[in-house]
């Protein structure tokens, strides 16, 4: 039985060296060889995307050259409106056990909060990535609106009061 590159994987339970031989021949890894071209891409570019196994500093170049920066732009402003990305945003907080049912609820949350971050009070926006919702991991108590630092920051002393106060006192002492 004979693989993609035409000889055997293994011969007698060990790797075929003539295999890895080939397999290193297509992916360009022998020096003085050029890897398989990869079609749409160098025909796009005319130069491959990687070279010796490595990406190719001038196949990127040409790509960042041709990308149509506010077509770019455009599409991450899409991707923040529409019910698609508040199902989505509502779906991963049910998923951690945060007590919420609609991004409507959210958008109060926020409101009540003054648009601001509930610990650092950082201007928050009601479609940015930095507005997230803190809640309880255990009983899923939802708590309030954070920016994305302080969240992180509960994140890293696993919401206990205790080791938030050990803080406290190590900052203030030194």
């Amino acid at each position: 039985m004979s693989s993609k590159y035409g000889v055997p994987y293994q011969i007698d339970g060990k790797m075929n060296p003539e295999y890895t031989r080939r397999f290193n021949l297509a992916k360009g890894r022998i020096k003085g060889t050029k890897p398989r071209e990869y079609g749409a891409l160098l025909k796009k570019f005319g130069v491959p995307s990687v070279v010796h196994g490595e990406a190719n500093p001038e196949y990127y170049r040409l790509y960042r050259q041709e990308l149509d920066k506010d077509k770019v732009r455009e599409y991450h402003r899409g991707y923040t409106r529409g019910a698609g990305y508040e199902a989505m945003r509502v779906r991963s907080w049910r998923k951690q056990g945060a007590s919420i049912d609609t991004y409507g609820q959210f958008l109060t949350l926020l409101a009540m909060a003054g648009y601001k971050c509930e610990i650092c009070k950082v201007e928050l926006t009601e479609r940015s990535r930095s507005a997230h919702l803190d809640h309880n991991h255990s009983s899923g108590k939802v708590r309030g609106v954070l920016c994305t630092e302080c969240n992180k920051g509960l994140g890293h002393f696993y919401d206990s009061s205790i080791t938030l106060s050990h803080a406290v006192t190590y900052i203030e002492e030194s």
